[in-house]
């Protein structure tokens, strides 16, 4: 039991140093704008240019990456995945009504 205790204490005693710990760089202001901005700019654009709005995700995937921002990291995989569900109704519609 004594064992359980000690072993107990020093896995929180690590956990606490590890939350403490910062490898992530900090964001500006400037750099949480941005990534708003690309934000904004994809989701006026995923209906009527998908193409434009797909290069807005890789731009925020991107900037997410350097800046070790996990958040918008995560978004820009749904997005990712907003886009191609986009461009399959797309496809679908087109061969449904058979517009080339």
């Amino acid at each position: 039991m004594t064992k359980l205790i000690y072993y107990s204490k020093l896995l929180m005693r690590t956990c606490g140093i590890a939350q403490k710990h910062k490898n992530a760089k900090t964001r500006s202001a400037k750099d949480s704008i941005e990534i708003a901005n690309y934000r904004t700019k994809r989701a006026q654009y995923i209906n009527p240019i998908p193409d434009s709005a797909f290069i807005y995700i890789n731009k925020i995937k991107a900037l997410s990456t350097h800046l070790n921002y996990g958040e918008a990291n995560s978004d820009s995989d749904y997005f990712l995945g907003a886009y191609y569900k986009r461009i399959e109704k797309m496809i679908v519609y087109c061969i449904i009504t058979k517009k080339p």
